[in-house]
C-alpha cells in the first residue's frame, strides 16, 4: 500500500465523519471506486456517517458489490437506506448479503415507513421464561453480538413478559429460571408507533435499548440507542451524550416541521408513564 492509500485508510479509521464528508464531495463513480478499496466493515463505518441520499447513489453505482458493505450495517439502517434505491438495486444488494441478514432487512422494509417497526432490528435478544440461567448463558454464548445489555423474556407464544440484564443472568444461580429473575412491566414500543414518537420515548433517558411488540404484545424486534443517534445525525440534529441534550435535539426535530405528530408522541409518553420502573437501566460505565 502506497503512503497516500495508507493515509486515507488511517483517516477512515480514526475520523469516519470527516472521511464521509470527503467522500460526499466526489461524484458517485469515483466515490464507489474508493469504497471498493476498503474492507467492507470499514466501508460500512463511512457509509453509516454519510448523507443518506449520497449513500443511495453509491449503492446504485455499486449494485450487488454493495452487499458486503450493507451486511456490516445494523439491519434497520440498511433497510432505511435500501428503501431509497430502485427495487432492482435493493434486490441485487440483498442477494449478495448473508441469507439471515437479507431476510431480516426485507422484514424491516416491509414495515410501514416512519414507524418503530421500520427502525427495529428483528433479532431481539430474547429467551423463554422457563429457561434456567445456566442454559440461558449457553444460548447467549452462541449469539454474543445480540445480547449486549438486556435479555427480553417471552412466553412460549412469543409474548413479551419481562426483562433482565445480562449481568444479572451471569450472576444468577445456575438453576434459577428467567421468569424468577425478570422484571416487569417492560417499557416498550409498538410496531405502528410513529418514528418521531419512538425517538421521543422517555425510555431513552434510562435504557440502552427498547423492545418492539406487535398488537398482540409478541416481541418482534428491538431498537437500540445507536440507531436513535444515527437518525438524529442524519437529520443534522446535533446530540451530545447526555439525556438532556437528547431531549433538546428531539425538540429541535419538532421545530423542523414534525410538530404535527405531537399527538402520537403524547400517546406513547402517556402509555409509558405507567411503566416507569420497567426495563432495567443501562449498566454503569
Amino acid at each position: 500500500m502506497n503512503p497516500v492509500d495508507s493515509l486515507a485508510l488511517a483517516l477512515v479509521e480514526t475520523h469516519p465523519v470527516d472521511a464521509a464528508r470527503a467522500l460526499e464531495r466526489l461524484a458517485p463513480a469515483p466515490a464507489a471506486a474508493l469504497l471498493r478499496e476498503l474492507e467492507p466493515a470499514l466501508a460500512a463505518v463511512v457509509v453509516a456517517h454519510a448523507e443518506a441520499g449520497f449513500v443511495t447513489s453509491l449503492f446504485v453505482e455499486l449494485d450487488a458489490e454493495a452487499g458486503p458493505i450493507v451486511a456490516e450495517l445494523p439491519s434497520s439502517i440498511a433497510a432505511a437506506l435500501l428503501r431509497r434505491v430502485p427495487v432492482a438495486t435493493a434486490d441485487a444488494v440483498l442477494s449478495a448479503c448473508p441469507p439471515r441478514f437479507s431476510t431480516a432487512v426485507r422484514g424491516v422494509i416491509s414495515q410501514p415507513i416512519r414507524t418503530a417497526g421500520a427502525l427495529m432490528d428483528p433479532h431481539a435478544p430474547s429467551l423463554p421464561r422457563d429457561v434456567a440461567a445456566a442454559d440461558a448463558l449457553a444460548r447467549i454464548r452462541q449469539h454474543p453480538d445480540r445480547f449486549s445489555h438486556y435479555v427480553y423474556v417471552v412466553d412460549r407464544g412469543g409474548v413479551l413478559v419481562g426483562v433482565t440484564r445480562l449481568v444479572d443472568v451471569i450472576a444468577a444461580p445456575p438453576e434459577l429460571l428467567l421468569e424468577d429473575l425478570m422484571r416487569t412491566p417492560v417499557a416498550r414500543l409498538r410496531t405502528d408507533d410513529l418514528e418521531v414518537a419512538a425517538l421521543a420515548h422517555p425510555g431513552w433517558t434510562m435504557y440502552a435499548a427498547l423492545p418492539v411488540v406487535d398488537r398482540d404484545d409478541r416481541l418482534v424486534g428491538v431498537i437500540r440507542d445507536d440507531v436513535v443517534r444515527s437518525i438524529l445525525q442524519r437529520t443534522r440534529v446535533s446530540r451530545s451524550e447526555t439525556s438532556v441534550s437528547l431531549a433538546l435535539s428531539l425538540a429541535e426535530l419538532f421545530w423542523l416541521g414534525l410538530s404535527g405528530v405531537t399527538e402520537g408522541v403524547a400517546s406513547v409518553v402517556g402509555r409509558e408513564a405507567k411503566v416507569a420502573e420497567a426495563t432495567p437501566p443501562k449498566d454503569p460505565p
